[in-house]
């Protein structure tokens, strides 16, 4: 009988990757799913259902009361001004583009070692909950806006990102 034993004398460090967890939430995932909704595409990179026009017509007023109330509303408030001058307002028919709510309660926290969650704040996340999982209601049935998640594109970026930092822990 031959026997092999083989020992390693390789001491790795021991890797705490929280921080670089985070910065793949912070960096890529949530600037990645605001920009998505920005441009009206959805996690799997298809695009959001089109608004009802009821919906549309919403936001419109709402918006339109909105102008330089608070920081961001210049933008805001030009639907309400470019409707009087009978040009096509440039944010109104946009899926998921009200007050910008939404986008700007994605965060990201610690949720235990090497662990981060991304989830939505306050009550965007019953809003969010209901756009995703539960569907908007039509004539011609819902209509589910998959805006949160994290796509086959967020994944190959933080999984770059992360081999770059292991590279770099493993070289030190």
């Amino acid at each position: 009988m031959i026997q092999v034993n083989f020992k390693s004398n390789l001491k790795l460090p021991e890797i705490n990757l929280q921080n670089e967890l985070m910065q793949i939430a912070q960096r890529i995932i949530i600037p990645t799913m605001q920009a998505n909704i920005e441009n009206s595409i959805s996690i799997d990179g298809s695009s959001l259902p089109k608004n009802e026009p009821g919906t549309i017509r919403r936001k419109n007023r709402i918006t339109s009361r909105r102008i330089f109330t608070q920081k961001g509303s210049i933008r805001a408030g030009v639907p309400g001004l470019v409707e009087k001058t009978g040009l096509t307002s440039f944010g109104s028919a946009r899926p998921l583009i009200d007050t910008g709510k939404l986008r700007a309660s994605f965060f990201a926290r610690p949720a235990g070692k090497n662990k981060v969650i991304i989830t939505i704040a306050g009550d965007r996340k019953k809003i969010g909950g209901y756009l995703q999982i539960g569907g908007i209601q039509t004539k011609n049935g819902p209509k589910f806006y998959r805006f949160f998640g994290v796509s086959e594109s967020m994944k190959k970026s933080a999984i770059n990102f992360m081999r770059e930092k292991i590279g770099q822990l493993l070289k030190r």
